[in-house]
């Protein structure tokens, strides 16, 4: 309810007061702090929501958290990619960013999904790897694992 009223006393001082060239910067600057305010009303409203409703376990909740990573790893270079190719047929707008939210949600997934299954691709988008391997192929995972990031520790040093 104090995010709603707010949020119309908002409204209402954008109306009177931003839009009016006459008015004051005490007034301006008053505005400007119950609008920061009221978004920090939202924000606790949300967590207040999150901790009342999803604040429980569930069975999808492990594989949603390993999921986290690999997302966060992804979602940049997809959606660059995806914008790229997207951009020069000219859908408009909301087709285009629906297109770029949807298939870069459906992407990710199908890449942690196959990452997930196969254990050489695991460690490279921070998934722990399910498999058990015997010493020496773990030793010989580090030592190409070292190899292959050998020139950048070259290049910090």
């Amino acid at each position: 309810m104090v995010f709603i009223v707010g949020y119309l006393i908002v409204v209402a001082g954008y109306n009177m007061i931003w839009q009016n060239s006459a008015a004051s910067q005490w007034q301006i600057t008053g505005m400007d702090m119950l609008y920061t305010a009221q978004r920090l009303v939202g924000v606790l409203m949300m967590l207040a929501l999150a901790q009342r409703f999803l604040n429980h376990d569930h069975p999808k909740l492990a594989l949603l958290n390993s999921a986290v990573f690999p997302f966060y790893l992804l979602h940049q270079s997809v959606i660059i990619g995806l914008a790229f190719y997207l951009s020069k047929l000219q859908l408009g707008g909301f087709m285009e960013s629906l297109l770029i939210l949807s298939l870069t949600f459906i992407l990710c997934w199908l890449v942690f999904i196959g990452a997930r299954r196969v254990d050489l691709l695991s460690p490279f988008l921070g998934i722990k790897v399910t498999g058990k391997y015997k010493a020496w192929q773990v030793k010989v995972g580090f030592g190409c694992g070292l190899i292959l990031v050998s020139p950048l520790i070259i290049r910090l040093i």
